[in-house]
């Protein structure tokens, strides 16, 4: 037994399509022209027939009125009901539409006469053209109209099964194509004929006709069960087709007399279903902008296209309207709708297909139009099959093929052009943002050229393409960056594809490159800066310790400020991080030396929980500096009363400080603002921090109380 997959290539859909399709079309027309010709035009006007159009010489004027139709010595009247288009429009009831049926068979058996005549309201007879077939010329533009919608129904179905046909999906999507081919085929031969048809015929194309149209319903249904997401495991679509394949064969067998239970009614509570379905979809894809799209997009086409048939057809059938006349023409609501299919699979990948749907189609009909131009040339202009031949490939070669690949080219380069400055960006930042992670980098690299809907994380080995191109598996960068998945690329306007794989290879290779280069750069940065903080600590720092045991009094102060600023400069400088722990620690030794120097008693007291944060150069610097500061305001009243109270509290949110120390003063209140003190609030503010001052007045003292999140010291580097 021959593998499905390659009975079913998309090629061979595609023409068995498109065969299916020549052969109805044949069919159609054998049938519309099999009749013999009358050569009058007839229409309804009121409650009798009248004459449309006739020759100029038969001197019948239009809207003369006819009352019966003759031939074989018998006469038979005709009412505008025997010209309806469309009998299931003009009847409530099918035993009505089987003697409508007969009155045809009747009449089709009166024009095959060689004495048929049209007996008109004043008793002449008109005799008809006597021709054995209708002219193809004679078929109107409603038939042909019809059948392009047939053709359009069928090929669009065909062409989405062509390459997902594993997808239930699309095969009810394309089940629908074959029910609009049932429908507007049968319908244009007999909707757009010139008196009467054989009433067995007529009896079957309208079968095929309510057929097709409840296939179609019981399609579109199916399909909003399955897309864009399943609504239950419950595999519903094989039951929904059955039921509607149920009501069409019950027609011809007539299981039931009423014409709106068996056809007009189970296509009108379809309709309304694909509402409530459609409702279910929209709750279903509120968490999937791309669903959500796709779902618009279909909805639009769907929900517009039908509706308006509904409207305009079904509704004043079921009111008893006969509306069958404009039946041909509200076929074109259908076309709308694959349409607008047609352009959701373009912006929006219905069905996950993509661009190459297209290029399919494209090349399709170029050969299509290579034969088409072939035949316009030896049937209508008579050349030599030849000469015509080679004219139509001249046209397609210099003409077709290469405006084809200009604008294919042209809507690649696009694409490329829009991978450009992605890539500029890419250096540009990895070089002027040297805090900025690489894992950050990466994942705003890969948003920037591939533009995916949404951006997760995934354990993956290798690049690789899944889900039929709707996600991307990005493999780590290097062994620090974890794996990543993108879905949905360009905002879920195309589908992945094996030149993203080239270009993801790529991005990693100069990504990598930028990474190698950067972390050269850091570390030369490093090493000059240890190299600074050496020079200036066994230098400048050597000589501020011996001046400040030289110069007396407030100059040894001064000197030994200096050291310590110079020293919180060099720690900043070497040590990239350092645990809190050991900061706790070098804060003691600084302070203990300053109040020895001052001959100040120092109290040190650290509570709760130290916790094992490592801070940064900066949180060193930043948190070094305020304590320092409050530390030095403090000695400058501390001579009244020789003694200073340090007090750090440590919480799992916050670092809390109070600085302690003998106050006589002004109040708190009467301070104005000084170098010193907006210095302390602008660190605290860049740390998210604040301080206040704490006055003891019945001890005559005053503490500084400052407080830091430690969320922000951890942030600072």
């Amino acid at each position: 037994m021959p593998n499905l997959r390659n009975v079913l290539l998309p090629q061979r859909v595609l023409a068995a399509a498109l065969a299916l399709a020549a052969l109805v079309v044949a069919t159609a027309i054998t049938l519309a022209t099999g009749q013999p010709a009358v050569g009058i035009g007839l229409a309804i006007d009121g409650e009798q027939v009248v004459i449309a159009t006739a020759p100029d010489e038969m001197d019948l004027p239009p809207g003369t009125p006819v009352v019966a139709l003759q031939g074989h010595g018998r006469r038979l009247p005709l009412a505008p009901v025997d010209l309806t288009p469309e009998p299931d429009m003009a009847f409530t009831r099918y035993s009505d539409m089987d003697v409508f049926f007969d009155r045809q068979r009747g009449h089709a058996a009166l024009q095959q006469a060689a004495d048929a005549a049209l007996v008109l309201a004043d008793g002449r007879e008109v005799p008809l053209s006597g021709e054995g077939r209708r002219p193809l010329g004679d078929l109107p533009f409603v038939f042909w109209f019809q059948i392009l919608c047939a053709v359009g129904g069928l090929l669009a179905g065909a062409s989405v099964l062509a390459f997902r046909w594993q997808d239930p999906t699309t095969r009810y999507y394309a089940l629908t194509g074959v029910g609009m081919l049932m429908f507007a085929s049968s319908a244009a031969i007999y909707s757009t004929r010139e008196l009467a048809i054989d009433g067995t015929l007529f009896m079957a194309l309208s079968s095929i006709n309510e057929f097709g149209a409840l296939l179609f319903c019981g399609g579109l249904i199916a399909v909003l069960w399955y897309y864009p997401t399943r609504l239950a495991a419950f595999n519903a679509g094989p039951w929904i087709i059955a039921a509607y394949v149920g009501f069409g064969l019950s027609i011809p067998l007539r299981l039931h007399d009423s014409v709106e239970a068996l056809a007009h009614l189970p296509i009108s509570l379809g309709y309304l279903s694909t509402y409530g379905l459609a409702a279910v979809q929209w709750w279903r894809t509120r968490g999937d902008p791309f669903q959500r799209a796709a779902l618009r997009a279909f909805l639009l086409a769907w929900l517009f296209g039908s509706g308006a048939f509904v409207a305009v057809m079904v509704l004043p059938a079921m009111a008893g309207i006969d509306n069958g006349a404009i039946q041909g023409y509200a076929f074109g609501f259908f076309l709308l709708i694959y349409a607008g299919i047609a352009v959701g699979v373009l912006r929006y990948q219905l069905f996950r297909l993509d661009r190459w749907w297209f290029a399919a189609w494209g090349l399709f009909f170029g050969g299509l139009g290579v034969i088409a131009l072939d035949l316009l040339f030896v049937y209508l202009l008579r050349i030599d099959g030849r000469t015509s031949l080679l004219v139509s490939l001249a046209i397609a070669g210099w003409l077709y093929f290469p405006l084809r690949q200009w604008l294919w080219g042209l809507f690649n380069r696009r694409r490329v052009r829009a991978h450009a400055p992605a890539l500029v960006g890419l250096v540009t930042d990895a070089l002027s943002d040297r805090d900025q992670p690489a894992a950050d980098a990466w994942k705003a690299l890969l948003g920037a050229v591939f533009s995916p809907l949404s951006t997760s994380t995934a354990t993956v080995e290798t690049d690789a393409i899944i889900d039929s191109g709707l996600s991307l598996e990005v493999a780590p960068a290097s062994t620090t960056l974890p794996g990543m998945r993108l879905q949905y690329a360009e905002r879920g306007q195309r589908l992945f594809q094996s030149e993203d794989l080239r270009l993801l290879a790529e991005l990693r290779r100069l990504f990598d490159q930028i990474r190698r280069y950067r972390g050269l750069l850091e570390e030369g940065v490093q090493r000059e800066r240890d190299r600074v903080a050496r020079d200036l600590h066994d230098d400048v720092g050597a000589r501020l310790l011996t001046l400040s045991h030289q110069l007396p009094g407030e100059h040894a102060e001064q000197a030994r400020r200096a050291l310590e600023e110079l020293r919180a400069v060099v720690y900043s400088m070497q040590t990239p991080s350092t645990p809190f722990d050991a900061l706790l620690g070098q804060w003691r030794a600084e302070v203990a030396e300053r109040c020895e120097a001052a001959e100040v008693a120092l109290t040190w007291t650290v509570s709760g929980p130290v916790p094992d944060h490592v801070l940064g150069g900066g949180a060193v610097l930043a948190l070094s500096r305020v304590l320092r500061e409050c530390v030095s305001n403090a000695l400058r009243h501390c001579p009244q009363a020789p003694e200073l109270t340090v007090d750090l509290s440590c919480s799992e949110t916050r670092l809390t400080v109070v600085v302690t120390h003998a106050y006589e003063g002004p109040a708190t209140t009467t301070w104005q603002p000084s170098v010193g003190l907006n210095n302390l609030h602008e660190r605290l503010r860049q740390m998210s921090g604040h301080i206040e001052w704490l006055a003891d007045d019945g001890r005559g003292r005053l503490s500084a109380r400052w407080q830091v999140p430690w969320g922000q010291l951890l942030a600072l580097d």
